[in-house]
């Protein structure tokens, strides 16, 4: 006779469409008090899976939450088992137990005001750990099927709204529909908070500016020792130093945050390059709109 071998069990992420019009639409849960609608966006907020939702997305999310409760001792998600569920816990205490073969088992405690199960959302398989009940808990939870939709709408309305803030670019008018998509997919959010440079005049180029939200100063010294002139102001949709994006000529003006919170969409010129080339190749197939922005003075 022999001992046979355990093998490890697949764990696989559902394939789900990024179609809207073909997701599912989040199902509403039960009634919930405002205070309750507060605390449960305040829990769902500390998870990373949730960090970069927004307002309205975590409002849906919280719409869909069912509620759940524990005793003391119940066991909430039993390791090996198959789950489906992200619980957000209210009230009550629960530890995470991770049992193993051969030494000692992994504990981790989770308290009130945290979440709990994100794995069994993110990926088909058995639970890793069991959840177990240190108090009687309050929770309320979400299913696999509202979350990832969820998450795949959100991905795809930033796409969306970052393919639409490059079209609105003049120097990026060049661009086909797919190299904007793909553009939109490599930039990156970069916060301020009022009074922050966003650019610095006389700073070498090397990074494109979108205004996502909030309202910056654009500002010009006619000499190092003369005050500042504002130019202009930009605000959602409208953007900056555009020039890095074919050399590191240096800023023509600063950029100063306004208002308390200015969000930004940005692209590096390194990274333009590796994903469509080098920005000045790309102009020549428009060979006017590469004329006039070359004309450009700021």
């Amino acid at each position: 006779t022999h001992k046979s071998k355990q093998r490890r069990r697949a764990v696989s992420a559902p394939c789900l469409t990024s179609d809207p019009d073909r997701m599912a639409p989040v199902v509403r849960g039960p009634h919930k008090s405002d205070a309750d609608k507060h605390v449960l966006g305040e829990i769902l907020r500390t998870s990373p899976l949730f960090g970069a939702l927004t307002s309205a997305e975590v409002a849906l999310l919280v719409d869909a939450a069912r509620p759940d409760v524990a005793a003391t001792g119940d066991t909430i998600i039993a390791q090996g088992e198959e789950g489906d569920r992200v619980f957000a816990l209210v009230e009550g205490q629960v530890r995470v137990v991770q049992r193993r073969d051969k030494g000692v088992d992994r504990v981790v405690v989770v308290k009130a005001g945290n979440c709990f199960g994100e794995l069994g959302v993110m990926y088909e398989g058995p639970r890793p750990a069991a959840v177990e009940a240190l108090r009687d808990c309050k929770m309320w939870y979400l299913d696999r099927l509202t979350v990832k939709n969820a998450l795949v709408a959100h991905t795809v309305a930033i796409r969306a709204r970052s393919a639409a803030f490059l079209a609105a670019v003049p120097i990026l008018g060049v661009l086909t529909e797919t190299e904007r998509l793909h553009l939109a997919d490599a930039l990156k959010v970069q916060e301020f908070t009022a009074g922050d440079v966003v650019l610095r005049q006389n700073d070498p180029g090397e990074v494109f500016y979108i205004i996502e939200s909030g309202i910056v100063s654009v500002t010009q010294q006619a000499s190092p020792v003369s005050p500042p002139v504002e130019l202009c102001r930009l605000s959602t949709g409208e953007f900056v130093g555009e020039w890095a994006l074919l050399s590191n000529r240096p800023r023509q003006a600063s950029v100063i945050a306004v208002t308390e919170s200015v969000v930004t969409l940005t692209v590096s010129r390194e990274t333009f390059r590796r994903l469509l080339g080098p920005l000045p190749d790309l102009l020549k197939r428009d060979q006017r709109a590469y004329n006039a922005f070359m004309a450009q003075k700021i």
